[in-house]
């Protein structure tokens, strides 16, 4: 009996030629580590390759009302659920090969249970999100096709989005992978296995150091994972020594060079205030309009907007507390949600 092919799936919808170097690099050191398992790379055209999405997701992303990540949430799963294997977030970079075991669990993710993020500042409610978002971490997962959790994730993304025209918060597919568990049992349960994130953060915020041999060992050590970032100017040098940055653009010979309206900024060409105050212009939009606010409310979208203020500052008591409260919200509506839809009892 021919043995089943074993992926590793990841998801850029420009297509790698048109990724940003950053994705670029990741996606080669996928290349690189992926164990002699298949790497599937899709791109918006390929997707219905691979699965069938719902009239309803296509939809929501056709109309604008659906963000490109909210998007991926929904093929990630599916993916994991029709083929089993890997899922890996474009901007995850690989340091080391990824162990046998991904690929023969029932499910695996990263748990987020500390106390204190990669650079040490303290977090009172969890990792950011608290008790309510990001326990469980989706940019990396693994399981078996026909995975139940996967296959309720499925459905109450379905059906979330069949009563919605809009995202109450950015992570709600978080919220809803975390009822899905609630109904399971799973939320909390050692059936999960996993393991802690953050020597998988530490490259993250290190890519516009100075690199070193060193601090490269450190780094690397007890991950093979690493989540980076492609929205971020990144420099080459810094303090006339090559950057993190670099160090992985060298190592897989990728030029930093931006494809044409890929949106990527490289060689730090982009003051920092000026970046911040594009990303709120970019954000106000989206966030404060009549149908946000007829839907929510003015006082939950003048609380993501205080939220989003607020993050520049991400250690702040202000930010844990508007953060907070948001996804406390926006957990009791997307609650809502899925009782009128049939998915939870009443």
């Amino acid at each position: 009996m021919k043995a089943r092919p074993q992926y590793l799936f990841t998801f850029w919808r420009q297509g790698e030629e048109n990724a940003p170097p950053l994705v670029k690099a990741c996606l080669a050191s996928m290349r690189a580590h992926v164990s002699g398992r298949r790497l599937v790379v899709l791109d918006g055209g390929s997707v219905g390759d691979w699965i069938d999405v719902p009239r309803i997701i296509r939809a929501r992303l056709e109309e604008g009302l659906m963000s490109v990540q909210h998007y991926a949430d929904y093929i990630r799963f599916a993916l994991l659920h029709t083929y089993g294997g890997v899922w890996a977030d474009a901007t995850c970079f690989f340091s080391a090969d990824l162990p046998d075991s991904l690929w023969e669990r029932e499910f695996f993710t990263l748990e987020y249970t500390r106390r204190r993020d990669v650079a040490g500042r303290k977090e009172p409610d969890g990792s950011g999100g608290g008790a309510l978002v990001n326990r469980y971490a989706i940019f990396f997962m693994s399981g078996q096709a026909g995975n139940e959790l996967f296959a309720e994730v499925l459905a109450d993304l379905e059906a979330y989005w069949d009563s919605e025209h809009d995202a109450v918060a950015y992570l709600v597919t978080d919220l809803l992978l975390r009822r899905a568990m609630l109904r399971l049992g799973l939320w909390g349960s050692e059936k999960i296995c996993s393991y802690q994130p953050g020597a998988c953060l530490r490259l993250q915020a290190r890519l516009a150091s100075a690199s070193s041999e060193e601090g490269w060992r450190e780094m690397t050590s007890g991950s093979y994972l690493h989540k980076c970032t492609w929205r971020i100017a990144l420099p080459l040098t810094k303090n006339g020594a090559d950057t993190f940055y670099k160090k992985i653009l060298d190592e897989y010979r990728i030029p930093d060079e931006a494809p044409a309206g890929s949106g990527n900024l490289t060689r730090g060409q982009e003051h920092v205030l000026l970046r911040k105050l594009r990303s709120f212009a970019a954000f106000l939009p989206g966030a404060v309009n009549s149908r946000r606010i007829k839907a929510y409310g003015v006082g939950y979208v003048s609380l993501q907007v205080l939220e989003k203020i607020f993050s520049q500052r991400p250690e702040s008591a202000a930010y844990s507390k508007t953060h907070r409260a948001v996804y406390e919200f926006a957990d009791q509506y997307v609650e809502r949600v899925l009782k009128k839809a049939g998915v939870e009892k009443e």
